[in-house]
């Protein structure tokens, strides 16, 4: 992080705490600094989402990555994405997140050729989701020499 005097022009202000979610306002700053101050209101930690990925064989999945990517837009400064790995048991926990569509993105890795991908709508009032997500290999891709 940058300390001392601001170069003028577009900027992004952040802030963020533990147990909050983060807020964030963009600002076009005069070379002779900002007249107002500028107020970001950090909200307690918002919506969670959590579950499991396991194999066909209801074997779990672990030390694999997790991503959520906001899918419905919004000027609050809530994240727009957010990622996670699986503990030795698949299991996972996002928390801070904004009510909206959410799509969940569960990768191998390199050298596990897998992915998984879902819809979760988030919303205040609901349950927490509890995901229950298969891993299963995907489909081999050859490339043959062209004739």
């Amino acid at each position: 992080m940058a300390r001392g005097r601001a170069v003028p022009g577009p900027v992004e202000i952040r802030a963020e705490h533990d147990g909050h979610a983060g807020a964030r306002q963009r600002v076009d700053l005069p070379a002779g600094g900002l007249a107002q101050p500028v107020v970001l209101q950090l909200r307690p930690a918002g919506l969670a989402v959590g579950g499991r990925v396991h194999t066909a064989d209801d074997g779990p999945v672990a030390h694999v990555h997790v991503q959520l990517q906001r899918k419905t837009p919004g000027a609050d400064g809530a994240p727009l994405r957010q990622s996670t790995t699986t503990d030795e048991h698949g299991a996972f926990r996002l928390t801070g997140l904004a009510p909206g569509r959410w799509q969940v993105l569960v990768s191998g890795g390199p050298r596990l050729k897998v992915r998984a991908t879902r819809i979760v709508e988030l919303a205040a009032g609901r349950p927490e989701p509890d995901l229950d997500i298969l891993l299963a290999p995907s489909p081999a891709v050859r490339a043959q020499p062209a004739r």
